[in-house]
């Protein structure tokens, strides 16, 4: 979400380097939504590297990924189904 060149000149900063989207990106809100984590779990380094480029106290909000057992028989919810959903 943040790495969107496009958003530079429009909602970030005109002055925004390539790589610095996320520090900038973080400045402007103070959460993220990262999707990219539905379909594979980044490497903790790549999670700690984020956590540096990003303001103090900005939230990273990461999704369950698609194979995980909590995915896995939800269509029909259960019990621990809508436990685990709150």
């Amino acid at each position: 979400m943040w790495a969107q060149r496009a958003w530079v000149g429009r909602f970030l900063p005109h002055d925004t380097p390539v790589g610095s989207e996320l520090y900038a990106y973080s400045r402007l809100l103070n959460a993220v939504e990262g999707n990219t984590t539905f379909y594979a779990a980044p490497s903790p380094a790549t999670v700690a590297k984020w956590a540096e480029q990003a303001a103090p106290g900005f939230r990273f909000v990461f999704k369950v990924p698609r194979l995980s057992p909590m995915n896995a028989g939800c269509a029909t919810p259960t019990p621990s189904c809508r436990r685990s959903a709150r």
